[in-house]
């Protein structure tokens, strides 16, 4: 089975922009959501600013930070070990979002480990 040039030079430019949006990440220790837009008045980016209270405890809970960069409009969401867990070229709510976080195997983990101690309290 031969593959097409075409698909190495896709999958290269996939991770090349997983690896640029995990460059942003501020530490290891969160989750960023990052918002890119052509600029703050397109209605995308004001719609999906709209679905979203960043400052309230279910984000600080989840480890999520949300950082506005530059560029064609997409929301991607990176997991805590860097890798871009979700991305959409459309607005999300922030159920949506929330959901996949809960999803991830390390947000489980942390789910637990703050199940058990609280019964230990």
């Amino acid at each position: 089975m031969r593959f097409h040039p075409a698909i190495f030079m896709i999958l290269g430019l996939l991770v090349l922009e997983a690896h640029l949006l995990a460059k942003d990440v501020p530490t290891a220790r969160q989750r960023v959501l990052v918002i890119s837009t052509p600029s703050k008045a397109d209605p995308r980016f004001l719609k999906q600013q709209s679905l979203l209270t960043p400052r309230s405890a279910t984000f600080r809970e989840r480890d999520l930070v949300v950082k506005v960069k530059p560029g064609e409009f997409q929301v991607s969401l990176i997991g805590k070990d860097g890798h871009v867990a979700f991305s959409s070229r459309e607005p999300v709510t922030q159920g949506e979002i929330f959901a996949r976080i809960d999803a991830m195997p390390m947000r489980r983990d942390e789910m637990q480990r703050r199940q058990k101690n609280r019964k230990a309290d």
